[in-house]
């Protein structure tokens, strides 16, 4: 990770963001000589995935190949649309973004400093009442599935499994309920700044329920922020970060089935939005998580948890309800 100064100061003493950033030459060797940056060919990471809303249903399916090039050669990453791509759909173009995106971001960030060459081949959309974000967002989720493969496949030095919500077994019920995720996520030095509080309890859902994942919205009656009650917007957008961050850690699904219940919540008029909340939702999630994994409670998440909030919030995991 790198610094980058935002052109500010506060206290007489720069202001830093972290950043990622390209590691230097040095890393990329050690990287090859230590054979985390295999340099072989990875063919067939197969990418079958879907998603569904009360509005539509949308599927994409497609195939790629990525073949590492030795180091020194290229510092570029390469992606070409194959014959039988799709390439004259509308969404082609965002998915060789998005694949662009994720190759760059994760070969160069996750320690895999691997010039890359891919060739993206059998590419194809299903879609019914599905509207164009809609279909958007699968595609992004998509390509961050397909390279996340790539790099686990490279690291164990294994052929890579299909992945996506149609490839993957249906999930057990979460194995215990975590009550009382608590989500700080508070950032004023940014612009726009970003404020979402939180409290959530995650429940098991039986097994053979009809859906893998549900989320409801039980707020107490009469709590307000200073703009209002919670716009329906930042609940569902809550709602949508807990199951994306769970998406992609279940290779397509979520890794258990839960109910999530959105407890209690604060915004801002100004500085929250729906990104915020995506946001504030997908750190919960991560942190139910850990929870299971650690065998604990939760505790307090996000930038600023453990700081006291003007207005009596104590940073503690427990629900002001």
């Amino acid at each position: 990770m790198g610094r980058v100064g935002v052109g500010h100061y506060r206290r007489g003493r720069p202001v830093w963001h972290t950043v990622p950033r390209r590691p230097p030459e040095g890393e990329r060797q050690m990287a090859f000589e230590n054979g985390l940056a295999a340099a072989r060919p990875l063919r067939g990471v197969h990418v079958d995935h879907e998603r569904r809303s009360p509005a539509g249903w949308a599927r994409i399916e497609f195939v790629i190949d990525f073949d590492p090039l030795p180091s020194g050669e290229d510092e570029r990453l390469h992606l070409r649309m194959g014959a039988d791509s799709a390439g004259g759909h509308p969404l082609a173009d965002r998915l060789a973004t998005a694949l662009k995106r994720e190759m760059y971001d994760i070969w160069w960030n996750e320690v895999l400093p691997c010039p890359v060459h891919a060739v993206l081949r059998h590419c194809a959309w299903e879609e019914e009442g599905a509207d164009r974000a809609f279909l958007g967002t699968l595609t992004d989720i998509a390509a961050r599935l397909a390279v996340e493969e790539a790099v686990r496949a490279l690291r164990e030095e294994r052929p890579p499994r299909p992945v996506g919500r149609r490839r993957v077994a249906p999930p057990p019920p979460l194995p215990r309920a975590v009550h009382g995720v608590h989500v700080r996520h508070v950032i004023q030095t940014a612009c726009p700044a970003e404020v979402a509080l939180a409290w959530a309890d995650m429940l098991p859902l039986a097994a053979g329920a009809d859906s893998e994942y549900q989320f409801v919205v039980d707020l107490p009656e009469g709590r307000r922020s200073r703009g209002g009650p919670l716009p329906a917007e930042f609940a569902e957008a809550f709602g949508a970060g807990v199951f994306e961050a769970w998406e992609r850690v279940g290779a397509g699904r979520p890794p258990y089935a839960a109910r999530v219940v959105l407890r209690d919540a604060a915004w801002h008029e100004y500085d929250s939005h729906t990104r915020s909340f995506h946001r504030a939702g997908a750190m919960a999630g991560m942190e139910t998580l850990r929870c299971i994994e650690e065998g604990r409670e939760p505790r307090p998440v996000g930038r600023g948890a453990r700081r006291r909030l003007s207005g009596g919030d104590s940073g503690s995991g427990t629900s002001p309800r």
